[in-house]
């Protein structure tokens, strides 16, 4: 697509593919919102269209698209109109055979090229000045290779056993301790089959285990005193 952009608009249509501006800030750029040796844009509240002020990051293609802006047009790195850009883009979609591609479009394969790519999708949030995080998620679309690769980064469990059972690891046969003596009542013992932290954090007063409370309920009371 870039490729066979007209040279008036090229730098601006990359400038979008990689930033995911929207269209009306993109073309209000100026000079004074560009920190070039910090490789950003900060863009005013007053630019944005929720009113809030958002500062992109220039990554490489970026920064190389706006140079070639600015070096056409040094006071102002966009100096043309929406209905400009509007009508070479109509004639370019047309080129490339894609009638119904819209300029916005480019933003959305930015925000759903980051995704794919495993950018976490708080940070695209941020990157594309969305509201929330919803807005942002409805730009994922997660391919089989995505989620076979997300089932194999974590995985909780132990080795199968010889005969094909799982078996947690250090415990001991049911019926026997690990000395080969035999138990005392279940609810007596201190509950090794359950990791003191567990999985998720540890719940206040219960960070080393069931064991402590299940003993205090499980000794007999006093039979109260009474006057004689």
């Amino acid at each position: 697509l870039l490729g066979t952009a007209p040279s008036e608009i090229r730098a601006f249509l990359g400038y979008v593919a990689n930033t995911g501006v929207r269209v009306g800030p993109a073309l209000a750029t100026e000079l004074a919102w560009i920190a070039r040796a910090r490789r950003i844009v900060r863009y005013p509240a007053s630019a944005m269209k929720g009113r809030s002020a958002h500062t992109v990051e220039l990554n490489d293609m970026a920064l190389a698209f706006l140079e070639e802006a600015l070096e056409a047009s040094p006071a102002k790195p966009f100096p043309f109109s929406y209905w400009f850009v509007l009508k070479r883009w109509v004639v370019l979609r047309k080129a490339v055979g894609r009638p119904t591609l819209r300029m916005h479009d480019l933003r959305h394969s930015f925000v759903s090229n980051q995704l794919a790519a495993g950018t976490p999708v708080h940070v695209v949030q941020q990157m594309a000045a969305h509201r929330s995080l919803a807005v942002t998620a409805l730009y994922s679309h997660a391919t089989d290779e995505a989620r076979r690769a997300a089932a194999g980064r974590v995985q909780i469990g132990v080795a199968p056993s010889a005969e094909g059972a799982v078996v947690p690891p250090n415990v001991p046969p049911s019926g026997r301790s690990s000395s080969g003596r035999k138990r005392k009542s279940p609810l007596k013992q201190e509950a090794y089959a359950m990791p003191g932290g567990g999985i998720e954090p540890p719940t206040r007063g219960f960070s080393t285990g069931y064991a402590p409370l299940i003993e205090r309920l499980t000794q007999p009371r006093n039979p109260k005193k009474t006057g004689g």
